[in-house]
């Protein structure tokens, strides 16, 4: 399992976010504490609070990760 905190502020933000994740098949969610949302689910993400850092749980390879993690830069907190 790989981590890393993200940030989306917006609603568009979080529209292209759901967007870039969806087009993977490895398990990604969000986390708030013990809170845990699916993060292709974007009424799951407006569930929760936007406005301070997220983190994201990816289960996926290393090689893997590093592509989900390029593609989701313009998010890193």
């Amino acid at each position: 399992m790989h981590e890393m905190t993200i940030s989306m502020g917006t609603i568009e933000k979080v529209k292209r976010f759901v967007d870039i994740v969806s087009n993977y098949r490895e398990q990604i969610n969000l986390v708030d504490g013990n809170y845990v949302v699916n993060a292709k689910s974007i009424m799951s993400i407006f569930s929760m609070d936007l406005t301070a850092p997220i983190l994201l749980k990816v289960d996926a390879s290393e090689q893997r990760f590093k592509e989900i993690r390029n593609d989701l830069k313009e998010y890193a907190a």
